[in-house]
């Protein structure tokens, strides 16, 4: 990095560069493993009536929706099946927290099976957990994570 010799003082003067390139690069890591664990998600394929198949962003996008449904006759059911609800009016969708929930099996062959999917997600910004259980149509409460429409279809 320097002509000429390493000294002490030049060392010195390093230190604290160096500190915040470690710092920045444990955060990147850190945010884009959460991306990387929400895009797993987004391109996860649910088998659906009659032998279709779709990709939970393809049933988010209908079912808020940014995509003519064609073939699928109600995504919010087919979503909700597997642990994601859909939160039309807050533009949100929300993702089952349990470890042996069904959000939980989509994650079951990867780094974040058993409910690791939480911590991760949570690292996104924007992705709350919130306080309470929330109740989604006639079912029982359900404990989640909240992730804004924004992370996936680019608005602001």
């Amino acid at each position: 990095m320097f002509d000429g010799e390493n000294n002490e003082l030049r060392l010195a003067n390093l230190v604290e560069a160096m500190t915040a390139m470690i710092l920045g690069c444990r955060e990147d890591e850190e945010s884009s493993e959460g991306g990387d664990a929400l895009d797993f998600l987004l391109c996860s394929t649910l088998n659906l009536d009659h032998g279709i198949k779709r990709s939970v962003r393809e049933l988010l996008e209908a079912a808020f929706g940014k995509s003519d449904s064609g073939d699928i006759a109600a995504p919010e059911a087919a979503l909700a099946r597997h642990g994601i609800f859909v939160c039309a009016k807050k533009k949100v969708f929300a993702v089952r927290s349990g470890p042996s929930s069904p959000a939980a099996m989509l994650f079951g062959q990867t780094k974040w099976r058993k409910g690791a999917h939480v911590s991760v997600l949570l690292k996104i910004s924007g992705v709350e957990k919130p306080p309470s259980a929330l109740r989604f149509g006639r079912g029982k409460q359900q404990r989640v994570l909240t992730v804004p429409t924004s992370l996936i279809f680019n608005e602001d």
